[in-house]
């Protein structure tokens, strides 16, 4: 089982069933939706997102994604430890950890395997957000 299945069976269902030109426009299409919600603007973002895109997925940068990912993981480590200090509130959490998974969603979408890119940067981005509805649309969408 993988993690979509737990929030979109459906969804996760008909991913891994199409073929892998949709499942990279499926990733791409949640990785991107999950940047511009999150408003991450670093360059190594933006860039991941024009290659995959572009269709390029194996020149993005993951390493320089996987230094980010760690990064806003810890902003959002220190943010719940700020919000069970109370110096900061929960919606601040919910921003630091939103990036962090957005950014995450971005990494997954560059994964070799494309079932695994669309699946794994689908269920990262549904979770920036607390209805991942819109997400699912777009998705289902990119999958058509």
């Amino acid at each position: 089982m993988n993690r979509l299945e737990t929030c979109a069976p459906e969804l996760a269902s008909k991913l891994r069933g199409a073929d892998q030109k949709r499942q990279r426009l499926a990733a791409v299409a949640a990785a991107s939706w999950a940047a511009g919600v999150a408003h991450l603007d670093q360059a190594s973002v933006l860039n991941a997102i024009d290659l995959l895109r572009e269709g390029t997925h194996e020149q993005v940068d993951r390493d320089d994604l996987a230094r980010l990912v760690e990064e806003l993981d810890e902003v959002a480590w220190s943010v719940q430890d700020a919000v069970e200090a109370g110096s900061a509130s929960g919606d601040d959490y919910l921003t630091a950890f939103g990036r962090a998974r957005a950014a995450a969603s971005v990494l997954f979408a560059a994964e070799s395997d494309a079932e695994v890119a669309g699946l794994e940067a689908t269920y990262e981005a549904s979770v920036v957000v607390a209805d991942g509805s819109v997400l699912f649309a777009i998705v289902d969408t990119a999958l058509a």
